[in-house]
């Protein structure tokens, strides 16, 4: 499984300005993430590279995660 941060979509538009900078700040790699990072890593979990890799879930949230 992939637990995506928050990604730069159209669906943050419908989050206020000034909690979406204070999320962004809040994360280590301080930006959002783009769609084709998470695309990435479901590419790599759908090929061969990543035959030994079972039961987990992915973390592709800059670093966002590691502060709550």
């Amino acid at each position: 499984a992939i637990a995506p941060g928050m990604v730069n979509t159209d669906i943050l538009k419908t989050i206020p300005a000034d909690i979406l900078e204070q999320k962004i700040k809040n994360t280590p790699a301080q930006r959002l993430g783009d769609p084709s990072e998470i695309a990435a890593v479901a590419a790599f979990l759908a090929c061969d590279d990543s035959s030994w890799v079972t039961g987990n879930c992915i973390l592709a949230c800059g670093g966002q995660k590691m502060r709550t």
